[in-house]
C-alpha cells in the first residue's frame, strides 16, 4: 500500500510539475541558466559501499554537485543549499556521463522550508546535512529517505564556503556518509568522499529522475515535480545556447 501511496504523489507531483512548466520554462530561456541551484562547485568523487546491498548499488566513480539555492557561489545571506549526485561506472570527467542520479537539499520538507532556512550553513557545505526530503525505491532493500550527513556541525577557517572546500578536499575530511531510513531507523549506507574539485560550474550535469541504472527509483510528490520541471529547464537552456 505504501508504494502504491508513493506512485500517487509521484504522479501528483508531475500535475504540479506540468503548472510550473511554463514559468520554469520562460525564466531557464530568459536567464539562460536554472531558475534555482545555478551555481555551484562540482568536484569528481567516490562512493564506498557500507551497507551490502543499498550501498553496494552505489558503489563507484561520481560527480557531485554542490550549489547555492537562489544566490551566486559564495554568497552568505540566508539560502538551501543543493547537493546532486551522478553515479558512474568509470571515473570521467564529462558531467553528461552518469548511470544514477539523486539529489538533496537542507531542508526536510516543503512545510519546514521557511523555518529552517535561516540555520543553514552557507558558509560552509560540509557543514550542513542535506535530506533527499521525498522516499527512493531501492531495488532488494525498500523504501527509503536519504539524507548526507556531514564530517561536521560548524564551520571550518576559511574565507569562503570554496576556500572551506578546497581545504578539505586537501586534507582528505571532505566526506559524507550516506544513510537510508526506513520506517523510525537510520542505516549507513556508503561514504562520499570528494576528491578533486573541477573547473566546471555545473551546467552540463543535466539531474533526471529518469536515470536509475543503479535501481534507486523516486517516489513521492517531489520527486514528481521534479520529473517534470528538470527537463523543462534544461530544454529551454539548451535552446538559449543555440
Amino acid at each position: 500500500m505504501k508504494t502504491v501511496g508513493l506512485t500517487i504523489l509521484f504522479i501528483f507531483g508531475m500535475a504540479v510539475g506540468l503548472v510550473l512548466a511554463p514559468v520554469i520554462f520562460l525564466w531557464a530561456l530568459l536567464k539562460g541558466a536554472r531558475p534555482i541551484h545555478f551555481d555551484g562547485a562540482v568536484c569528481r568523487a567516490q562512493l564506498t559501499a557500507i551497507d551490502p546491498v543499498a550501498g553496494r548499488r552505489l558503489e563507484g566513480p561520481c560527480l557531485a554537485r554542490l550549489s547555492g539555492g537562489l544566490g551566486k557561489e559564495n554568497s552568505t545571506g540566508k539560502d538551501v543549499l543543493g547537493f546532486s549526485v551522478r553515479c558512474q561506472k568509470e571515473a570521467s570527467d564529462d558531467l553528461t556521463v552518469g548511470d544514477q542520479d539523486l539529489v538533496f537539499g537542507t531542508f526536510k520538507s516543503f512545510l519546514s522550508l521557511p523555518g529552517t532556512i535561516g540555520s543553514v550553513k552557507v558558509a560552509d557545505y560540509l557543514a550542513n546535512e542535506y535530506s533527499s526530503v521525498t522516499p527512493w525505491r531501492v531495488a532488494d532493500f525498500g523504501t527509503v529517505t536519504l539524507r548526507a550527513r556531514p564530517p561536521r556541525t560548524e564551520p571550518r577557517d576559511g574565507d569562503n564556503r570554496l576556500a572551506r572546500l578546497d581545504a578539505d578536499l586537501a586534507d582528505g575530511t571532505a566526506t559524507f556518509t550516506i544513510e537510508g531510513r526506513r520506517g523510525d531507523a537510520w542505516a549507513a549506507l556508503a561514504t562520499l568522499t570528494l576528491v578533486q574539485r573541477l573547473p566546471a560550474n555545473g551546467n552540463a550535469l543535466r539531474i533526471s529522475m529518469l536515470n536509475t541504472g543503479r535501481r534507486y527509483v523516486p517516489t513521492g510528490a517531489r520527486n514528481g515535480i521534479r520529473a517534470i520541471v528538470y527537463p523543462v529547464s534544461q530544454l529551454a537552456r539548451r535552446l538559449r545556447s543555440g
